[in-house]
């Protein structure tokens, strides 16, 4: 018996909430064939695409879903989606309210409106949507970020304790609550309580990683990207300057170089852009093992590297505008891909940003997405990802001497004029007080990357109040410390 429409709709959709994109990517195209005139499976193409960043895609779906149904409240509500993910905050506020309009009872429009005022630093806006007694895990969240914003701690941490109170189908809000609680409890001083709440956001989930997995595959790179690899490598014709990589471990400080960086008139943020890891993907699972990433490198020629190059400059051309000459990309997973970076950009600035491993570590702990990086959920993994992180550092280190500007996160915190001034240099940039105004940055005309785990903290001037912050909370962090040393002697590095 065929499988009905709605049935595939389901599937889908229970396929998308848990992210497996493929799976449902899959079905929303069988289901489109099925039932070409189905808003909801354009709706849901959309969601797709953008849940990867295909944004053009995105818009195409959503398109044909407006020409099937013009009134559907979902419609603009998806594009709102699409403008938040782009850091398009004014844009988005402005969709959410026509989806509000179109459906008053929308479950989620509203507390999306809000947090699209608080981003835009509008706190005071964002209650009045809400008020101070939300009705749904998402718009609680939103209400104690803003009243955080406004210095009320205790009024933030009564409405989410109230809201942990309430029965939920999902975990994913009561985490996301949590750890929202935790970062109040260390704002307040409380940090056994704070590393409590982190800890229980990782109870229960279900992920995998294993160390002696990723030891493997990072150990295919550095067998591939030796020294004298990496002197024969073919030079690509293609020769521009315009990116600058900022190549760090997760947690690291990536995000206040990136948006110095970006605050310069000639300077411009392209964030966590997959403009280089979607080249580097599409060497992921062919037939020959030599033609597989990161062997594959071997065979490159000068047309493949110029390949990559203009596909990557093609994708971070949308963050270019009038005066901006560089682009910095502080992509999570550029510390692995930092000799394929060199080899097809000899000409671009990188430079490795390095932290205290433990503030780095904690970090990592509490905010980083499971669904993204699993080894954030146990200390243990996280001390071991710090190690081999070190471990692969030293490598490109070793094998490209003097091709990377080594800084640290501690020294731009405390020293920024200082430190960033040689990368400006590197990057044919002259020095302009505004990199130190970050906060104040407004390009006219210029489009801004998603925002990162980071975006509310780089909302401020430089600090350093966050050095040192593993050191309070004490014994709790050890399991991760004892697997760093563990791990460190292990790959060899003392």
């Amino acid at each position: 018996m065929a499988e009905s429409a709605q049935a595939i709709m389901q599937r889908a959709i229970s396929a998308f909430t848990v992210g497996d994109l493929a799976t449902a990517g899959q079905l929303s195209d069988r289901l489109i064939a099925m039932v070409p005139g189905d808003v909801n499976a354009w709706l849901l193409r959309g969601r797709i695409a953008a849940r990867t960043s295909r944004w053009e895609q995105a818009e195409e779906a959503l398109n044909r879903a407006a020409k099937i149904s013009p009134n559907e409240g979902e419609i603009p509500f998806a594009r709102a989606m699409i403008r938040m993910r782009q850091g398009r905050m004014a844009e988005a506020a402005e969709l959410l309210a026509k989806a509000e309009q179109l459906k008053p009872n929308h479950p989620e429009a509203k507390s999306a409106r809000a947090e699209c005022y608080r981003q835009l630093g509008q706190p005071k806006k964002a209650l009045d949507i809400l008020g101070r007694t939300p009705s749904t895990p998402s718009q609680a969240v939103t209400v104690s970020e803003a009243m955080v914003d406004l210095g009320d701690l205790a009024g933030a941490e009564k409405v989410l304790r109230d809201a942990m109170g309430w029965e939920m189908r999902n975990t994913t809000p009561r985490q996301h609550m949590m750890r929202r609680l935790g970062e109040i409890k260390e704002q307040q001083g409380d940090f056994a309580e704070a590393f409590d709440c982190y800890r229980r956001c990782r109870e229960g989930l279900r992920v995998n990683f294993s160390f002696d997995e990723a030891r493997r595959e990072l150990g295919r790179m550095v067998d591939t990207f030796s020294a004298d690899m990496m002197a024969a490598m073919p030079k690509p014709s293609v020769r521009s300057r315009r990116p600058i990589f900022i190549v760090g471990m997760p947690r690291s400080g990536t995000t206040l170089l990136e948006k110095m960086i970006a605050a310069h008139p000639m300077g411009s943020g392209g964030g966590e852009t997959p403009a280089m890891r979607t080249q580097i993907l599409r060497f992921a699972n062919p037939p020959e093992a030599e033609r597989r990433w990161p062997e594959v490198a071997r065979l490159m020629t000068s047309a493949d590297l110029d390949g990559i190059a203009n596909a990557y400059l093609a994708a971070t051309e949308q963050y270019v505008t009038s005066g901006v000459e560089r682009v910095a990309d502080k992509h999570l997973q550029n510390w692995m891909f930092a000799g394929i970076i060199a080899a097809t950009f000899p000409d671009a600035t990188m430079v490795h940003l390095e932290r205290d491993p433990f503030d780095a570590g904690i970090s990592c702990f509490e905010r980083l997405v499971p669904a993204a990086m699993p080894w954030c959920c146990r200390l243990e993994w996280v001390g071991q990802m710090l190690a081999i992180n070190e471990w692969l550092m030293q490598h490109w280190h070793r094998v490209m001497p003097g091709r990377m500007i080594r800084i640290r996160y501690e020294d731009l915190a405390r020293e920024p004029a200082k430190t960033l001034a040689p990368i400006l240099e590197s990057a044919g940039l002259p020095w302009d007080d505004a990199c130190l105004r970050h906060h104040e940055r407004a390009h006219a005309g210029l489009r801004e990357p998603p925002p990162t785990l980071s975006a509310d903290q780089v909302k401020r001037p430089v600090y350093d109040s966050s050095i040192g912050r593993a050191g309070r909370f004490g014994e709790a962090l050890e399991p991760m410390r004892m697997a760093y040393r563990t791990t460190r002697t292990t790959l060899g590095l003392g």
